[in-house]
């Protein structure tokens, strides 16, 4: 079955993540769930995934989701998918939304692009390369998070 929203999480890093925060609308009614990150993220191999379907998207949607990550020296990133109103097709398209720490200032969630089907890449500060790569449609959002080690 296919997902309506995804947060594919692919870490080929040497560093291996906790999660730390996850959160989703996870009621039946409104939507299915297809699969839940574990609670790490493994370096070189790793991927996770969030990934859902709203069963009365064509009425009305509304189910953010929220998945972060931190690595051992305490730097942490996160990323949140909002989906705003849609009544029979006919709202804002859903958008991501961003938020870290790196060790000098944490950074609440905040929308880097005004566009949805921009990529976003964190700053190097973290420690390492975060970049999201996002499929976007009016009523669609897969976002995939790549996870490297800095270029040395």
């Amino acid at each position: 079955m296919s997902s309506d929203f995804s947060l594919t999480f692919t870490n080929v890093s040497q560093t291996s993540f906790t999660r730390r925060n996850l959160s989703w609308g996870e009621d039946p009614a409104l939507g299915t769930t297809h699969s839940i990150p574990d609670n790490t993220l493994q370096a070189r191999v790793g991927v996770q995934s969030l990934k859902w379907s709203q069963t009365l998207s064509t009425v009305a949607t509304w189910n953010d989701a929220i998945c972060e990550w931190q690595a051992p020296n305490g730097h942490w990133f996160g990323v949140k998918i909002h989906q705003p109103v849609q009544i029979f097709g006919i709202g804002t398209a859903p958008y991501y939304l961003v938020s870290y720490y790196d060790g000098n200032e944490t950074k609440d969630y905040y929308q880097p692009s005004s566009e949805p089907g921009n990529p976003f890449t964190f700053p190097t500060s973290l420690g390492f390369q975060v970049k999201v790569v996002p499929a976007a449609g009016h009523a669609t959002l897969a976002l995939s998070v790549n996870i490297n080690d800095l270029p040395k």
